[in-house]
């Protein structure tokens, strides 16, 4: 559970950013939310703590994953349409 509390949060973040602080902040409140919406599902649910913040913390992994994968083939298909100029090698 700790390696998860330290390494998933950080991973989406540096998957949704660009920048040592943006990630920190942003690592910070997937923590946050991933910690204490694990604690209150399982409260809810009668279910063990840490595997519900294991969970969701690795849902949150996976759903910037995709995230991050859809909008970086949009800038492909970006970068890809815009004209390069061309050199006369005449």
């Amino acid at each position: 559970m700790i390696y998860s509390l330290l390494t998933n949060p950080a991973v989406a973040a540096f998957l949704l950013v660009k920048g040592y602080g943006k990630a920190l902040l942003l690592s910070a409140l997937l923590g946050l939310i991933s910690g204490l919406g694990g604690f209150l599902i399982a409260a809810a649910a009668d279910l063990p703590t840490g595997a519900m913040i294991v969970i969701l913390s690795s849902l949150l992994v996976a759903c910037t994953a995709a995230i991050s994968r859809v909008t970086e083939g949009r800038m492909r298909t970006r970068v890809a349409a815009i004209p390069t100029a061309r050199r006369d090698t005449s």
